[in-house]
């Protein structure tokens, strides 16, 4: 700054231009170097979470591990009251037990992104993917009001094209997964009212005007033709037994690589300045910086959290992974025992450790390192910005479910159920419930089919024959009831009268 009795043209001599100011400050960056390190803590809290897992986790020096250090130290110390290392993702997943139909909604890191990278895999499939076929015209079909378009069975196709005539047309009959064991009686006393109510179709309809065709396909170019459009696609994987012993431990992948390989050339170029001018600073800083990210990605409180105390030799039930209706993919995990991780456990973190007094303590010093590291940075705007490049980088990447330290065997081409119709689907997956679980496939029909399935026919007693069974005995013990209460005139509750629990029992 110029003295204040310097003439008026000196001091406009003196004052930097615009340009001038600007060249020199992307010359020299240091003053903006230590508000880049408080910026970006998630991206380097997903990056540890994907990296995180074995016994060295190679996240270099980048912008952002200022703040987060503090968050660390933080998630820490309330560890008793919920605060972890693991971030939540942001679009849970339903985890459905095969055996028993239990569901649970879980944001599990692991299971999240292994739903979201095997879901990537059949989308990359699907690319060349046929239109949606057009719903029919109202009365026309038996529409599936519950799903996004019409339900025609295979059976029905095949009558058309035999020429078989039906009976008596008639309307879908609605499925109640929560009473499977209604009677014939309360069925028929139900579609009495239908008939009163004048639900059912006119007797005079032919089956001309009740099958719907859908308008012919167009032809493609032979070079590129698309797929049969698909409403489901259920993916059936299994426990690797031959690697047990791997369970809960990633495998190396290029992201893994990579981290080593930045802090190689972080390191490098930071020594360059020490090697031409003797400034020892930038190495020391980037050295340190190296060291501290490291040293708090390989917490062991990182491989507790991500696999729930990491009980992997224990095995879990076969479940089912989706996001619920609308999702167009579910995935079926096959479940070995005595090997793999308890999947259910790990969709609600229930086994988590919490934190010991040395990872509390050691989260205390690395915040404070941090702290002074961002007092003493130099001119690292570049190596800062390599780091924080492979942060973004690891942080969304794509990887296989053996990054996650979970290994399963190579998925089997018969083992793809796909289909127009997601209740032909669910069907083709129960019929395999000797082999995956008894519920199976009826356990995903009030996750697709929240307001109830309708179906005709052979269709209909298949299901209900299916859902019969739910409330049967098995090798847990029996189904037990449990009737609704109703309050008295006084306010207190009294249970129903003999007649109203029988029933229950007959619905429920």
């Amino acid at each position: 700054m110029p003295p204040l009795g310097a003439p008026r043209d000196q001091v406009v001599e003196n004052t930097p231009t615009t340009a001038a100011r600007l060249s020199a400050q992307w010359r020299s960056p240091r003053d903006i170097i230590a508000v880049l390190l408080l910026l970006g803590p998630e991206i380097v809290q997903t990056a540890i979470a994907q990296l995180a897992g074995r016994a060295w986790t190679p996240v270099p020096f980048s912008f952002g591990w200022v703040t987060y250090s503090c968050s660390m130290l933080l998630s820490t110390i309330e560890g008793e009251t919920g605060g972890q290392l693991m971030p939540n993702h942001r679009e849970p997943i339903l985890v459905v037990n095969a055996q028993n139909g239990h569901s649970r909604t879980t944001n599990s890191w692991v299971l999240c992104k292994l739903f979201d990278f095997l879901n990537d895999e059949i989308d990359k499939e699907m690319a060349i993917e046929g239109s949606h076929p057009p719903e029919p015209p109202k009365g026309e079909a038996a529409v599936d009001r519950t799903n996004n378009g019409p339900h025609t069975s295979e059976r029905t196709k095949d009558n058309v094209a035999t020429g078989k005539q039906k009976e008596k047309p008639h309307t879908a009959e609605r499925l109640n997964v929560d009473k499977p064991d209604e009677d014939e009686a309360t069925a028929e006393s139900h579609a009495s009212r239908r008939l009163a109510n004048g639900r059912v179709a006119n007797d005079e309809t032919t089956d001309e005007q009740n099958t719907f065709r859908p308008p012919e396909p167009e032809i493609e170019p032979a070079e590129h033709p698309k797929r049969p459009w698909e409403a489901l696609r259920v993916v059936v994987y299994r426990v690797d037994k031959g690697r047990k012993s791997e369970q809960g431990i990633p495998s190396l992948d290029w992201v893994w690589f990579c981290g080593g390989a930045v802090i190689i050339i972080q390191l490098a170029v930071s020594i360059l300045p020490w090697a031409m001018d003797g400034d020892w600073a930038p190495f020391l800083v980037t050295s340190t910086g190296n060291c501290l990210a490291v040293c708090g990605a390989s917490l062991p409180q990182w491989r507790k959290e991500k696999w729930a105390n990491y009980s992997r030799t224990k095995g879990s039930s076969t479940v089912t992974l989706t996001r619920g209706n609308g999702t167009r993919t579910a995935v079926v995990i096959v479940a070995a025992r005595d090997a793999g991780l308890d999947l259910e456990i790990l969709a609600r973190n229930s086994r988590v450790a919490v934190p010991s007094l040395a990872t509390r303590c050691a989260t205390a010093i690395l915040a404070l390192c941090w702290i002074l590291l961002a007092i003493t940075v130099a001119d690292l705007f570049g190596i800062g910005l390599l780091g924080s490049v492979y942060t973004l980088v690891a942080a969304g990447a794509s990887r296989s479910p053996a990054c996650l330290g979970l290994h399963f065997e190579k998925k089997k081409e018969e083992e793809e159920f796909c289909g127009p119709k997601v209740p032909d689907v669910l069907q083709k997956v129960q019929r395999k419930k000797a082999e995956y679980g008894s519920c199976v496939g009826t356990s995903l029909i009030k996750v697709f089919f929240p307001g109830g399935l309708r179906a005709t026919g052979d269709d209909l007693k298949f299901w209900r024959n299916e859902l019969s069974g739910i409330s049967s005995g098995n090798h847990h013990g029996e189904f037990v009831h449990v009737s609704e209460t109703k309050p008295n005139n006084d306010g207190a509750k009294s249970p129903p009268s003999e007649e109203r629990g029988k029933r229950a029992d007959a619905l429920d």
